[in-house]
């Protein structure tokens, strides 16, 4: 029933996919981990800086003007620019792997420059999806080069960074397994806490807050 009301194409796709498990897993895991923490602080560094280009004195339409030129020259590069990405997370969760790593931290940086600068131009809307999307891109890359099932690889990319971006590991994991194969479930619950747990510490001892936020 529940496939039936969530088909995998929606924005929203509960899904099974056979999971093949292995000891290999807990040591390459700790790739997409860091992959993921790594991303994430970089969103929300590249957040704090574009949020100063909100300052700037420009009539809002001009600023408006100004990104969407600039937003179209990036559809030249990828169209993924476009929109927050919710109704393409899983189709291109699908597709990534026939891209090169390149390629694909391409995508990412260009969907998580894209959202900032749109919001400081003026132009408004979500910042979860287009982070969900760009870390599947980001997860796909580091999939490219670790022997584990690629699905494990992207899924514990995302959760590390939404974990950090949102700050709610328990939502990031309800919200996730819509997205993610339901047999990670468990793999997707304890991996948030988990990265959570890192994060303040991070936040503590080295002092990354004054650079994030």
């Amino acid at each position: 029933m529940i496939f039936k009301l969530f088909p995998e194409e929606g924005a929203f796709g509960i899904h099974e996919r056979p999971i093949h498990w292995s000891w290999t897993i807990l040591w390459y895991s700790l790739i997409p981990l860091i992959g993921g923490i790594l991303f994430a602080y970089f969103f929300l560094y590249l957040e704090k800086i574009f949020t100063r280009v909100e300052t700037w004195a420009l009539p809002a339409l001009l600023k408006a003007t100004l990104w969407g030129i600039v937003l179209s020259v990036l559809t030249l590069v990828t169209d993924y620019a476009l929109f927050s990405g919710e109704f393409h997370i899983v189709p291109f969760s699908k597709t990534a792997l026939s891209y090169s790593p390149l390629f694909l931290l391409l995508i990412a940086l260009i969907k998580t420059i894209s959202t900032h600068a749109g919001f400081a131009m003026g132009w408004r809307g979500g910042k979860i999806f287009p982070a969900i999307f760009a870390s599947v891109a980001v997860g796909a890359a580091i999939s490219q080069f670790i022997p584990i099932q690629p699905a494990i690889t992207v899924s514990l990319a995302v959760v590390a960074s939404i974990t950090i971006i949102l700050e709610k590991p328990l939502l990031t994991a309800v919200l996730l397994i819509f997205l993610l194969p339901i047999s990670l479930a468990p793999l997707i619950f304890i991996t948030a806490y988990i990265v959570m747990l890192i994060h303040k510490f991070l936040l503590k001892k080295i002092g990354l807050k004054s650079l994030i936020y």
